[in-house]
C-alpha cells in the first residue's frame, strides 16, 4: 500500500523521502549498473541509459515489474490533489523517459529549467539518488524572485536563470527520493560538481497520454511544443499558463482515505522493451 508522504506546497508541490527503497534494493541497483557502453551523453558531463534497453532480463526485469511500480504509486498518490485538478478522472498513466544517470566529476550542472515547456502531459518527476555525494550536488528547488509576473515569467522559456532564486537544495544522499509535481513553475537546477565520476541516479517521469494535450490546450503536442520551445508573449500561450497556475493553486481537497481510493483505480504503463 502506498505510504503517506509529506508534500511541501511552496514554491511548487514536492517531497523528499529517505529510505523509501529497501537498502538491499539500492545495493542491487548499484551491483547491476550497466557498463559505459549502454550510456549516451544527455547534456555535457551527464550520461544516461534508458531502462527500456535493459529491462527484459534478470535483476532489471524484476525491478521494473515488482519494485518500480510501488515507487510510482507512492509518487502519484502524493500529488493526487494536483493531478486530479488538471486531469479529472484519468486512471491510466505512462512512464516516460525513465533512465539511469551518471555524471563526470567535473559535471557543470544544469541551469534553471522546468519540464512543462517541452511536455505538459508530464504530471510528476522523481529522482532516486544512489551514491554518496563525493563532491556532487543534489537538486536545487528554485522560486520566482519577488516583483516578477508569474505567468509572463513562466513563458520565458529557458530564460529563468536571472529571475529565480534558490529555495532549497536537496542534498545528494544514498536512497533518497526527490519528487515533484510537474507544472509551469516547477523551476529547478543542479549546481556544478567538484568530485569524482559518479552521481548515479534513477530518474522517471509520469505522464498522461498524448491526446490529453489537445484536451487541455486545444492543440496537439507537436504544436504545443513548437509554441513553447522559445520565449514568447503569445496571448494564447499566456492563457494556457494562467489556467495551469490557477489549477495548481486550487488542488482537489482529498483526505488520506480519498487518496487511497484514488490510487487504487490507477494503472501504470511501462515503456515497451527495446
Amino acid at each position: 500500500m502506498p505510504e503517506e508522504l509529506e508534500v511541501k506546497e511552496f514554491p511548487f508541490p514536492y517531497f523528499v523521502r529517505d529510505g523509501l527503497l529497501d537498502s538491499q534494493v539500492v545495493q542491487d541497483i548499484k551491483r547491476n549498473w550497466p557498463g559505459p557502453g549502454y550510456f549516451f551523453s544527455e547534456i555535457p558531463g551527464n550520461w544516461c541509459c534508458t531502462v527500456e534497453g535493459i529491462q527484459k532480463n534478470g535483476f532489471w526485469k524484476d525491478f521494473c515489474n515488482r519494485v518500480f511500480p510501488l515507487v510510482t504509486f507512492n509518487v502519484l498518490k502524493a500529488f493526487a490533489p494536483w493531478i486530479e485538478a488538471k486531469y479529472p478522472g484519468v486512471d491510466d498513466f505512462l512512464v516516460s523517459n525513465y533512465s539511469l544517470m551518471q555524471s563526470e566529476g567535473d559535471y557543470g550542472g544544469h541551469n534553471v529549467h522546468n519540464h512543462h515547456y517541452h511536455n505538459p502531459t508530464w504530471v510528476a518527476t522523481f529522482l532516486i539518488y544512489l551514491d554518496e555525494p563525493d563532491g556532487h550536488q543534489g537538486t536545487t528547488v528554485m522560486k520566482l524572485k519577488e516583483g516578477f509576473d508569474e505567468v509572463k515569467s513562466a513563458a520565458k522559456t529557458l530564460g529563468w536563470q536571472g529571475i529565480t532564486e534558490e529555495h532549497e537544495t536537496v542534498d545528494f544522499k544514498p536512497n533518497r527520493i526527490f519528487a515533484f509535481h510537474d507544472n509551469p513553475i516547477a523551476y529547478h537546477c543542479v549546481k556544478p560538481s567538484k568530485g569524482v565520476f559518479g552521481r548515479r541516479v534513477f530518474r522517471a517521469h509520469l505522464a498522461v497520454d498524448g491526446p490529453y494535450c489537445d484536451k487541455a490546450y486545444g492543440v496537439d503536442y507537436p504544436t504545443y511544443h513548437k509554441r513553447r520551445i522559445e520565449p514568447t508573449e503569445d496571448p494564447e500561450v499566456l492563457r494556457w499558463l494562467e489556467k495551469d497556475l490557477e489549477l495548481l493553486r486550487n488542488p482537489v481537497k482529498m483526505s488520506e482515505a480519498d487518496k487511497e481510493a484514488w490510487i487504487m483505480r490507477k494503472r501504470i504503463q511501462l515503456p515497451k522493451e527495446k
